[in-house]
């Protein structure tokens, strides 16, 4: 008990440390709640009483309550205590209605789960902590390198996840990224004429009196590229470059250039096929490349044809625009003598623009060109 002065005949102060003074309300049951729910073969109601009455004093302080807990030939255990508390205020707050300090059931079912305490678990809690502490000088080395070793084995296992992943995602790349690297697998002989290659020859490092017979060399070297003989070559292996560690037969086969690899793609989707081989063994891929190879020659080889006929086209408007200054007479005489049997245009006789010189405007100019 606590006492303080105060002033003689004058009237009791609140004191100044009386709003910290707080109280735990504790839940009240009547006989008639007790005699119909409470009941238990273990505990009396006089021994329920006497619990409630020491949480009320001492504010739901289990350690001090165990400590004061007296009771005729009972030992009671923390647990005991507990658990009986909390049953109780379990099954009152289950069968009584929500009073009018509850904002909801929500709130009621709150309760119910604050005051809900699993006895069993409590003591093997405890029980673990007992051995824990009660631990030898020697279990505790043995326990941390058990523990050095079981880090060690997760930071491995981490290890080679990380690197699985990263070969997964290396082999997906490959396979869908296309990259400018060389085959390991040869291509057909049949010889392939790239825009820049001996195929087709570029005006522009053409020499000027050797520009006449550019044209007519491309379509001989576009025949020869594509002639039957020589498409259903066998492929010429060479020898191949392995590279080291695992990997798949299909990633060997060449990946088309960037600028091509839709159009093949769509070509090999016309027959049928895919990006990738199904059953990649190595018939298979190997035809597949020389397929892939075939496709990118075809389409280079129509590129290059697409370009000779629009050239074609702008000089054959040159000559008419050069013609129809020049006289109707003239102009048919050069629509004639620029005729083939076959009904197209020889281009060794189209007039090309040299330098920077403007184009014949008169008949002699027209003769001139011509030769």
């Amino acid at each position: 008990m606590l006492s303080h002065w105060v002033k003689e005949n004058t009237e009791e102060e609140a004191i100044n440390f009386a709003e910290y003074n707080k109280t735990v309300e504790v839940l009240e049951y009547s006989e008639e709640e007790y005699e119909k729910y409470l009941k238990d073969r273990d505990w009396d109601k006089d021994e329920t009483d006497y619990l409630f009455d020491l949480c009320r004093k001492y504010d739901i302080r289990w350690t001090v309550i165990h400590d004061r807990y007296e009771w005729k030939d009972k030992n009671r255990t923390m647990e005991d205590l507990r658990d009986r508390y909390y049953s109780v205020n379990k099954k009152i707050y289950q069968v009584r209605p929500v009073t009018p300090g509850l904002a909801s059931q929500t709130d009621k079912g709150q309760l119910i789960a604050l005051n809900s305490y699993d006895k069993a678990k409590e003591e093997k809690r405890k029980l673990m902590l007992l051995n824990l502490y009660s631990r030898t000088k020697e279990q505790i080395e043995e326990e941390e390198a058990l523990q050095e070793i079981s880090d060690r084995i997760q930071a491995n296992e981490k290890k080679f996840i990380r690197e699985r992943e990263a070969l997964m995602k290396q082999f997906t790349v490959e396979m869908v990224q296309p990259k400018r690297k060389k085959s390991l697998l040869s291509g057909p002989t049949t010889p392939t004429i790239e825009a820049s290659g001996s195929g087709f020859h570029n005006t522009a490092d053409i020499p000027k009196k050797n520009r006449r017979t550019s044209a007519s060399s491309v379509g001989s070297a576009a025949v020869e590229a594509h002639s039957p003989k020589e498409v259903h070559t066998p492929i010429v292996s060479k020898k191949e470059k392995l590279n080291p560690g695992v990997l798949v037969r299909s990633q060997k086969i060449p990946i088309p250039k960037q600028a091509l690899l839709l159009k093949v793609h769509k070509a090999l989707q016309e027959f049928g096929l895919g990006p990738r081989p199904t059953m990649p063994t190595e018939n298979v891929c190997s035809k597949f490349t020389e397929l892939q190879k075939m496709t990118q020659n075809l389409l280079d080889l129509k590129k290059q044809v697409d370009k000779q006929e629009h050239e074609l086209k702008i000089k054959r408007a040159t000559l008419q625009r050069v013609l129809s200054s020049s006289g109707g007479e003239r102009a048919g005489v050069s629509a004639q003598d620029g005729a083939s049997t076959d009904g197209t245009t020889d281009t060794s006789t189209i007039p090309t623009k040299r330098d920077n010189r403007s184009l014949p405007n008169t008949p002699r100019d027209v003769k001139r060109a011509r030769k």
